[in-house]
C-alpha cells in the first residue's frame, strides 16, 4: 500500500489529491461460521484491515472503515443478512454500494498532503 501511495503522489507532483482509503469487509463470514474457522479468520480480516489503515495514516490519507459498517464494530455481522451484499455472495449488492458511497462522502473531499 504504501508503495501504492507514494507511486500515486509522485504521478500528481504536488499537485492537490483527492485520495481515501478504504477497509475491506467480509462477506463470506457465514460461511467461516459454518466451518468453524470464523475466529482464525476474523483475525486475518482485523489484521489486513489495520495495515491498511496503518499505510492509510502514515500518508495522511483518510481511512473509511467499510469492514465496520459491513461487519459491526466487533466483526462479526454477516453483511449478507444486512443486504449488503449481491447474488454472487461477495461483490456488494446496490444497497451494500450505497452504504459505502455514504461512509465515503462523509469522510469528505479535501485534497490530501502526504
Amino acid at each position: 500500500m504504501k508503495a501504492i501511495y507514494e507511486a500515486i503522489f509522485a504521478l500528481r507532483n504536488g499537485k492537490p489529491t483527492i485520495i481515501r482509503a478504504v477497509g475491506f469487509y467480509n462477506p463470506v463470514i457465514s460461511e467461516q461460521r459454518k466451518r468453524n474457522m470464523e475466529i482464525e479468520c476474523t483475525q486475518c480480516w482485523e489484521t489486513f484491515n489495520t495495515a491498511i489503515q496503518q499505510a492509510a495514516d502514515e500518508f495522511n490519507i483518510p481511512f473509511v472503515s467499510v469492514y465496520d459498517a459491513f461487519n459491526g464494530i466487533n466483526h462479526d455481522e454477516d453483511p449478507k443478512e444486512k443486504g449488503y451484499i449481491g447474488g454472487d455472495g461477495v461483490h456488494t449488492s446496490e444497497l451494500g454500494g450505497q452504504v459505502i458511497a455514504d461512509i465515503l462522502s462523509e469522510a469528505g473531499y479535501e485534497p490530501v498532503e502526504p
